[in-house]
């Protein structure tokens, strides 16, 4: 089995990961994402993988189907990173920690594959944020409700801290959060 959390030859880019939302919906976070940071920040952010799979599943997701998430998505920040006038960073919104969380809370377990990419996530992000959990939520079909956001938050917090990779809370409203994401990475 080749080694899943080998870093990729020769990148010349960097991840920055945006855990939460930073933005009210509006036809999805990951829209918003890439509107309000990467393109003010002159750069692209990764769609959510999770989201094809688990609508190609019609929501029945394995432990399988989480290793698949978390690969794919992997693959679509590498591919993201190869874009021709990429500005240093990558954003995006999950990690295969984020999904090993899911996988357990899903499914009572996660593959042994899915655990070494977590674990990876120390090294992979040149920049973690993590976005306070204190703006309105709504619902798109596809997010969790307000009371499971509050959940998450504590077991990202928690794993965050357990794995020992530092991180930047981000509050306020989008323009303060894009501020300072700005700001951390000098850009």
């Amino acid at each position: 089995m080749p080694d899943l959390t080998a870093p990729e030859s020769a990148p010349t880019f960097r991840h920055a990961l945006i855990i939460g939302k930073f933005a009210p919906f509006h036809r999805g976070h990951t829209l918003l994402l890439e509107r309000a940071l990467a393109e003010s920040c002159g750069t692209t952010s990764v769609r959510e993988y999770g989201r094809d799979v688990f609508e190609c599943e019609n929501g029945q997701l394995t432990p399988e189907h989480f290793l698949e998430i978390a690969l794919g998505h992997h693959a679509l920040e590498d591919e993201a990173a190869r874009t021709p006038g990429v500005n240093r960073y990558v954003f995006c919104d999950t990690n295969a920690a984020i999904t090993l969380m899911w996988s357990y809370l899903i499914t009572g377990t996660a593959l042994p594959e899915l655990h070494a990419l977590a674990d990876a996530c120390r090294t992979r992000y040149a920049h973690q944020f993590l976005c306070a959990d204190n703006l309105a939520h709504e619902q798109d079909g596809w997010r969790a409700n307000t009371e499971v956001r509050t959940v998450q938050q504590a077991f990202v917090r928690q794993d965050l801290g357990t794995r020992g990779i530092p991180f930047q809370e981000l509050r306020g409203d989008v323009e303060a959060r894009t501020a300072a994401v700005q700001a951390a990475l000098k850009i």
